[in-house]
């Protein structure tokens, strides 16, 4: 496996998963067989999962009230995610989010399974967090939910839905965001690769640019005034394919592309204004997608 050899490698400083860890849903079984096949880079780096709706959501949990009577859990509830990989002090099953940080990324992970909307502990705890990074010793602030905020999407009418869950974040954790010029938002949950505009109120604010970028043919988003977004969802399940090319519906205009590729995203922060990130492909590590972020902080963000 790609990932596996460049972390043993020495490649990578922390590995990221943003929920839907094992997909055991209360087979312990498989999380053996996971731990098993994890540890080929857990070993080596740093490890450091969010929690999904199939680690948490199960009627009367601590997760979202609005997902109702959602299973997907298998009772886990999100406490065996816990158990065998403890978040950072003081995060718990119930309040499982917190902040990392390592060379100049911090990184807020945030529980998109429980409430997040505004008067909630978790965006309480959100809006303080995020208030006090300091951005001359870690310049790329990154927040990793387990559903997106933007995704392309046809799913929609029911509370657990894409683009009601979407709805929501962009009502209640974007002002946050946004207000803390965040670098970056990345997610999971829809199974595939998709590369998003800055965008802001549902409306994109800039879009990437193909450039040459020391050799490369890249994405480059120069010097954004709102959060750039990126969907990674394509760990190992069917993909996720009810986005608008798919299924030949209205496109939103901040969805620059969607790719089926089974893979993982790769970052590296060139300098302390440009941060650049490889979608690379699970089998082989090929690159399928290159993007560059050069943020200037200091320029106000309407």
């Amino acid at each position: 496996m790609a990932l596996a050899l460049e972390v043993s490698a020495g490649k990578s400083t922390f590995v990221h998963h943003f929920g839907d860890i094992s997909y055991a849903v209360g087979y312990l079984q498989t999380w053996d067989e996971y731990l098993f096949m994890v540890e080929k880079f857990s070993a080596a780096a740093p490890y450091l999962p969010g929690v999904g709706n199939h680690e948490s959501d199960w009627p009367q949990s601590p997760s979202f009230p609005f997902y109702g009577p959602a299973e997907d859990s298998g009772g886990e509830c999100g406490q065996v995610v816990n158990a065998l990989f403890p978040p950072p002090p003081p995060a718990s099953s119930s309040k499982p989010w917190y902040v990392f940080s390592s060379g100049p990324v911090t990184l807020l992970v945030l529980s998109s399974e429980h409430d997040f909307t505004e008067g909630s502990e978790q965006h309480a705890w959100m809006a303080t967090t995020l208030g006090g990074v300091n951005r001359t010793k870690t310049p790329f602030l990154l927040v990793s939910l387990h559903r997106p905020m933007y995704v392309d999407s046809n799913y929609g009418g029911t509370p657990t839905s894409d683009v009601t869950v979407m709805n929501l974040l962009q009502q209640h954790v974007e002002p946050l965001t946004h207000a803390s010029k965040v670098s970056l938002l990345l997610y999971g949950h829809n199974h595939r690769a998709e590369r998003i505009s800055a965008a802001f109120q549902n409306k994109t604010v800039l879009a990437s640019q193909v450039q040459d970028f020391n050799g490369v043919q890249a994405h480059v988003y120069s010097k954004p005034t709102a959060s750039v977004h990126y969907v990674a969802g394509t760990g190992g399940a069917a993909f996720s394919k009810n986005d608008c090319k798919s299924v030949a519906g209205p496109c939103p205009p901040w969805s620059e592309s969607v790719a089926f590729a089974h893979g993982f995203l790769h970052f590296t922060a060139l300098n302390e204004s440009a941060l650049m990130w490889e979608y690379k492909d699970s089998m082989d590590g090929s690159v399928v997608d290159t993007c560059v972020l050069i943020q200037d902080i200091v320029r106000p963000w309407v």
